[in-house]
């Protein structure tokens, strides 16, 4: 019989994989974008001082809402709905300058109690713009066609770079202003320096860094990123270099990723929408494996589409049997992906030793985690050290 972990006397392949926010980031960059643009929006339309509890940011994540385009517009729809309370008259622009509403002294919409009604029965909210607006144009919300219009406009447009305003408020806070007008073609009003670049810090020590590329220098060790993040194109496809930013921060400049830009590129390129392989895809988990082996982002996006549109090129996943992955994730998105990976795998005969670690510290998140099978910490050192302790025993 041959031995748990080798291949004809040949050691299996160890691989990790790893979210890049929340996980290999603090990932307070987004977070503080969001929290500023919201607080912006709020003051606009009359309320006082509003922060975001990262609590409520968790809840969000914890449901599958993890983009702040997404969870900006929503949180924007609902200041709406209330304000028109005091005013229904109230409006926003599609650009930058905010209107300046007199105070109103009404309280803060409820965040939390209304993206938790529109969770399903598996603790997802999918389609969260739609959703939401379905439940805030109900027949027992008296609103005007005017005001239907505009809760039209922030939710469903909430991705369009040119006719949102949470779109554009988002990624200025993100970006800096410089970069976002260099980017967008399109002045930055905000004057900031880009939460990204200056936010975000490494959870990673220098020296758990060093180890980590010493480990993946060893023969048969390979180790990558995979990160929802938008990330320059291999095409003409538009994108922004957030993963980019994100891994410099993060101090591992040179690693292998596969993020937004190359996935959505892929995507359209086989007539797909352009998030279709993004998490909780498993091309984007798949794409992961080979990246980190072979290094040709093109051609991992190539074997991973086929392997789960078609089940063919099997003979590139062969020497996958038998490896041993470890993925890193906050979101239960992007573990659902790599079980998904996992069982595509399986079904050409292709066997891999999986193990998910958490890295959550909200209650939410980590229920979150936990029902997918994942061991959850609160920070990713003792998820690693038990990761890189397990090759060794």
């Amino acid at each position: 019989m041959t031995p748990r972990g080798e291949q004809g006397g040949r050691k299996s392949r160890e691989i990790l994989l790893f979210d890049l926010d929340a996980v290999l980031l603090t990932s307070e960059g987004y977070y503080e974008s969001l929290r500023q643009a919201v607080a912006l929006i709020a003051s606009g339309l009359g309320f006082g001082p509003v922060r975001l509890s990262q609590s409520e940011i968790d809840l969000f994540e914890s449901l599958d809402i993890t983009a702040e385009w997404d969870s900006s517009a929503l949180c924007t729809a609902l200041l709406l709905a209330r304000a028109w309370q005091a005013n229904s008259q109230l409006t926003l622009p599609e650009r930058l300058p905010l209107p300046l509403a007199a105070p109103h002294g009404l309280p803060l919409p409820d965040f939390r109690a209304f993206v938790l009604a529109l969770a399903d029965g598996r603790g997802r909210v999918e389609r969260p713009l739609d959703l939401a607006y379905e439940r805030l144009v109900a027949p027992e919300r008296p609103l005007s066609t005017a005001q239907i219009e505009v809760l039209d406009r922030v939710l469903h447009q909430a991705r369009d770079p040119q006719r949102s305003l949470t779109f554009h408020m988002i990624q200025e806070l993100n970006l800096g202003s410089d970069l976002y007008s260099q980017i967008y073609a399109r002045p930055g009003v905000l004057g900031t320096l880009g939460m990204l670049a200056t936010r975000d810090r490494p959870t990673l020590s220098s020296s758990e860094r060093s180890r980590l590329d010493a480990w993946r220098k060893a023969d048969r060790h390979h180790a990558a990123i995979i990160t929802n993040r938008p990330s320059r194109s291999p095409g003409r496809l538009f994108n922004t270099p957030e993963a980019e930013i994100g891994i410099h921060v993060a101090g591992l400049d040179g690693w292998p990723f596969i993020s937004s830009g190359a996935l959505g590129w892929f995507a359209e390129r086989n007539g797909l929408p352009s998030n279709a392989y993004l998490k909780p895809s498993p091309v984007h988990i798949l794409a992961g494996l080979r990246a980190c082996v072979d290094g040709d982002v093109e051609d991992a996006l190539a074997a991973a589409h086929t392997l789960v549109t078609a089940g063919e090129t099997a003979d590139l996943w062969v020497p996958f049997q038998g490896a041993r992955v470890a993925v890193f994730e906050d979101a239960a998105k992007g573990m659902r992906g790599a079980l998904a990976a996992r069982e595509t795998l399986a079904a050409i005969g292709v066997d891999v030793d999986l193990k998910l670690y958490g890295i959550a510290q909200s209650p939410e998140k980590s229920r979150a985690l936990e029902s997918l099978g994942a061991r959850v910490f609160d920070t990713i050192q003792p998820a690693l050290r038990e990761a890189l302790h397990d090759d060794n025993r």
